[in-house]
């Protein structure tokens, strides 16, 4: 199974696929206070094929989600549409949510693929867990769909 998607994920990277449909199949996730990649302070959430317990990074391939918003028990039920890092054209209101794929094209490239889609949290309990599902798209039509139910690890603040 976890041989099938380091496969899957590395053809996705050199766009072999053309309309790839795939149910995730990662097992773990952890939530806690980090930093969003322009270093505003966010939610960071990893999920990853083996336990993960928060210190450097996870093993590859991984999906992480950072959600700037200081109040994330507001966002439980509604749809969160992923953006980029400008708000430019967003309403000031509405959060910041991003997500990445992280996986080893090769030896020389290695930077994230960002994705498009929706992010749906069920439940936020801040230093319990994080609860929910997201349906995700990135080049070529592949898509990433799945729940989560991240514990709550070590915060990793200050940002900047």
């Amino acid at each position: 199974m976890k041989t099938r998607l380091l496969l899957l994920t590395f053809a996705l990277g050199l766009g072999l696929f053309g309309n790839v449909v795939s149910e995730s199949e990662y097992s773990y996730a952890l939530a806690f206070r980090g930093c969003m990649q322009n270093d505003a302070p966010a939610l960071e959430i990893y999920l990853t094929h083996e336990a993960y317990s928060g210190e450097a990074l996870p093993l590859k391939p991984y999906l992480r989600i950072e959600i700037a918003w200081s109040d994330w028990g507001k966002l439980v039920g509604k749809d969160l549409k992923l953006a980029q890092f400008s708000r430019r054209k967003l309403d000031p209101q509405t959060p910041i949510v991003n997500a990445s794929l992280n996986f080893w094209l090769d030896s020389e490239r290695r930077a994230p693929v960002w994705l498009q889609g929706t992010l749906r949290l069920k439940n936020v309990e801040v230093n319990k867990q994080v609860e929910g599902s997201y349906e995700f798209a990135g080049p070529n039509n592949f898509k990433l769909t799945g729940t989560f139910k991240a514990q709550w690890g070590k915060d990793q603040l200050p940002c900047g």
